[in-house]
């Protein structure tokens, strides 16, 4: 048996996890380098796995405004280089805002799909891989 976890980028729009959703660009980069579950499907049978189950999972993340803002920094300063500083100070007021209307309740769904498959070896294998 193996499993994968991910997130699915075409959802990004509708589920933006927290900072992407304030924050375009990095939301594109994210949902350009994440493969879709159809290709991790697709990956797992060509490598002779049959593909029994892929289930979406709300995570439901309690936020923190001070943790959220401070990875934003780090991440953008790190991985996202080419957001402009209009860009993150437009992002980091949304995400202000969003953060301070919610006091103390903000939660991020972090919507995240599980697929498992199984190799029909009879040898049980396990692989598990981080999405963003």
């Amino acid at each position: 048996m193996a499993g994968w976890f991910s997130f699915e980028p075409s959802h990004q729009k509708t589920w933006g996890r927290v900072p992407e959703r304030y924050v375009p660009s990095m939301a594109a980069a994210d949902a350009a380098r994440m493969p879709t579950i159809a290709a991790i499907e697709r990956w797992l049978e060509h490598a002779g796995f049959a593909v029994g189950e892929a289930r979406r999972v709300l995570c439901n993340k309690k936020l923190s405004l001070a943790d959220e803002e401070r990875q934003l920094l780090i991440e953008a300063s790190l991985r996202y280089a080419f957001i402009d500083s209009r860009e993150l100070d437009e992002g980091l007021r949304l995400m202000r805002a969003d953060g301070e209307a919610h006091r103390g309740e903000w939660i991020d769904p972090r919507p995240t799909y599980f697929v498992v498959a199984s190799k029909p070896t009879g040898h049980t294998v396990g692989a598990v891989s981080r999405g963003s």
